[in-house]
């Protein structure tokens, strides 16, 4: 049941979630669905998206479901992955180890409830962030920032300095044993 699941969660990455109809599909029933996606969270296999992390609503469906990495998504898909999937996948994938990723209501994420990212291409405006403070063009196909526009490739190093970060952490910690 849970490749089931799996299998209809990746056949539309970024998954808005509609956890009736994601139940009637991989049939099972919604409890099991909501417990099965936590599962496959803390498994590293999705990365769940709530628009407030502080809410209670979190504890009843997720808003938005993204394959954990790029890698899955092209293993998992069957059909032509979506360049615009892919960018969204990667840029979850190297922020969640070391950053709490919101889902937005205005842009695609929201970081560390301070910053709105829409992640889009070199000819993505701002149009969907404009009135966003603190926000950011993650852009595919750029060499170098300008503005608010910055490289998406860039925000893959933040996952080595979040994972540096722990690691020293955690290496100070057992050197006080």
């Amino acid at each position: 049941k849970l490749r089931s699941l799996l299998s209809v969660v990746s056949s539309g990455v970024p998954f808005a979630v509609d956890i009736s109809k994601m139940a009637q599909t991989a049939e099972l029933n919604r409890n099991t669905i909501i417990t099965y996606l936590a599962h496959l969270h803390r498994a590293k296999l999705l990365n769940l998206l709530y628009s407030d992390t502080l809410n209670l609503k979190r504890m009843q469906k997720p808003d938005k479901i993204y394959l954990e990495n790029c890698n899955l998504l092209h293993a998992l898909s069957l059909t032509n992955v979506e360049v615009g999937t892919e960018r969204e996948t990667f840029f979850v994938n190297q922020l969640s180890y070391a950053h709490t990723v919101e889902y937005a209501k205005q842009g695609d994420f929201v970081i560390d409830r301070k910053y709105t990212i829409e992640v889009g291409g070199a000819s993505k405006d701002g149009k969907q962030i404009a009135n966003a403070e603190n926000a950011f063009i993650a852009a595919d196909d750029i060499e170098y920032a300008l503005g608010n526009k910055i490289p998406l490739w860039l925000f893959g190093f933040l996952y080595w300095v979040g994972l540096i970060a722990k690691l020293s952490a955690q290496s100070s910690y057992l050197a006080q044993w």
